[in-house]
C-alpha cells in the first residue's frame, strides 16, 4: 500500500537511477567501460594498476545486476487504483480484527478456528442432538442398573441398621419405642437414585409406623439421633453435633448410659449437649454454665467453669441451689468415674 501510495516518486527514481546508470554516453558504466578499455594500454607498465581494474570489473558487473533488479521492479509499480482501494480495504478489515481479537494475525486466526467449530456444530447440530440422545439413553440404563443393585442393598442394611439402632434406644430409655427405616423403590431414578428412605418410629407393638419428624419429640429424636451416631460410628468428615433435651424423661442409670454414648461420639465428632443431669454433665470434657444476664432482655451469658468451679456446679445440680459436703462428694465421684470410661 505504501508502495502504491507513492508510485510516482518511485517511478520517478527507477527512471533517474536507470539513466545514471546506463541511460547515454555520459552513464555511469559508460565511463566505467570506457576506463576498462583503456586498461589494456596500461597493464604492461603497472601490474598494480592492473588489479585495480580486475575490481572495476567487479563494480561494472554489479552496476549492470542492480538496474536490472530496478528495471523489475520498476515493472510492479505500475498497478491500477483498484489494486490500491483492494488492499486498503483489506487492510482496514484487518485492523478491526485486530482490535476485536488481538494485536497478532495469531490471534485474529485462532479466533477463526473456534468460529469454524461452532459453525460446523451448527450446521450438524442435529447429528449432535442424535448423538447425545443415544449416550443420554446408555448413562440411564447404567444409572438404573447400578440404582437397582444400590436399592436392594440399602434394603437389606436398612433391617440390620434398624436393629442396631433399637439396641442402643432400649439402653437410652425408649424401650417402648420402635425405630424403623423405611425404603420405597421409586419409578424412575432421582437425586437418590430409585430409592426413597424415611425414618419412623412405632410407639407400640400394634401401632402404626409414622414418620420421625412428625410424632417424636425433641429429646426422642435427639436420643435416636444419638443411637444413629454411636452405630454410625466414626467418619471420614469431623462434624458439630448439638443435643438438647438428650436427657429428657431419664434419670439415673439411663441418665449415665446417656451421657456415656455421648463421650463415645464426641472420640470423633464434637459434641454439644445442653443438660441438667449431673450423670450426663460430668463426661462433658469442657463445661460451661449458661445464666440470663439480668441487665439485658433475652441474653444469656456462657461461662467457661475450671476444675473447681466445675465440682461446685455438679453439686448443685445434684442437691439445688444449696451445696452440701456430702453433694461435693457425689459430685467428685461422678467426675472420677466419668474419667474411667
Amino acid at each position: 500500500i505504501k508502495i502504491l501510495k507513492n508510485e510516482s516518486k518511485l517511478n520517478h527514481f527507477v527512471d533517474l537511477a536507470q539513466n545514471s546508470f546506463s541511460g547515454d554516453s555520459d552513464s555511469i558504466t559508460s565511463q566505467l567501460k570506457s576506463l576498462l578499455k583503456k586498461q589494456s594500454e596500461l597493464t604492461p607498465i603497472s601490474e598494480e594498476m592492473n588489479q585495480w581494474f580486475l575490481s572495476l570489473k567487479q563494480i561494472i558487473t554489479l552496476i549492470e545486476d542492480l538496474s536490472y533488479q530496478l528495471n523489475r521492479m520498476g515493472n510492479h509499480f505500475n498497478e491500477s487504483e483498484d489494486t490500491l482501494e483492494k488492499l486498503s480495504s483489506r487492510l482496514s478489515q484487518i485492523r478491526k480484527l485486530q482490535k476485536k481479537y488481538g494485536p497478532q494475525i495469531s490471534d485474529i486466526l485462532i479466533h477463526l478456528e473456534k468460529m469454524n467449530l461452532q459453525i460446523y456444530e451448527i450446521q450438524h447440530f442435529d447429528e449432535k442432538i442424535e448423538k447425545l440422545k443415544k449416550q443420554e439413553k446408555s448413562l440411564h440404563n447404567t444409572l438404573k442398573k447400578l440404582g437397582e443393585t444400590l436399592h436392594k442393598n440399602r434394603q437389606k442394611a436398612s433391617l440390620d441398621l434398624s436393629q442396631l439402632i433399637n439396641n442402643e434406644l432400649k439402653d437410652l430409655n425408649m424401650k417402648g419405642v420402635s425405630f424403623v427405616i423405611q425404603v420405597n423403590e421409586l419409578d424412575d431414578l432421582g437425586p437418590t437414585g430409585l430409592s426413597d428412605i424415611e425414618f419412623k418410629v412405632q410407639n407400640n407393638p400394634q401401632g402404626i409406623a409414622s414418620s420421625l419428624s412428625k410424632v417424636a419429640s425433641g429429646g426422642e429424636l435427639s436420643r435416636v439421633l444419638l443411637a444413629l451416631k454411636v452405630v454410625v460410628g466414626k467418619e471420614e468428615w469431623p462434624r458439630t453435633y448439638l443435643f438438647d433435651e438428650v436427657d429428657t424423661g431419664v434419670s439415673g442409670l439411663t441418665a449415665e448410659k446417656v451421657g456415656r454414648k455421648l463421650s463415645d461420639v464426641a472420640k470423633s465428632q464434637q459434641v454439644i449437649c445442653v443438660t441438667h443431669l449431673p450423670q450426663v454433665a460430668v463426661f462433658g470434657h469442657q463445661h460451661y454454665l449458661l445464666e440470663k444476664d439480668p441487665s439485658k432482655k433475652n441474653q444469656v451469658q456462657a461461662f467457661k467453669l475450671n476444675p473447681s468451679e466445675r465440682t461446685k456446679e455438679i453439686a448443685r445440680l445434684i442437691s439445688g441451689e444449696k451445696i452440701t459436703q456430702t453433694s461435693l462428694k457425689h459430685a467428685k465421684e461422678l467426675i472420677n468415674q466419668s474419667h474411667q470410661i
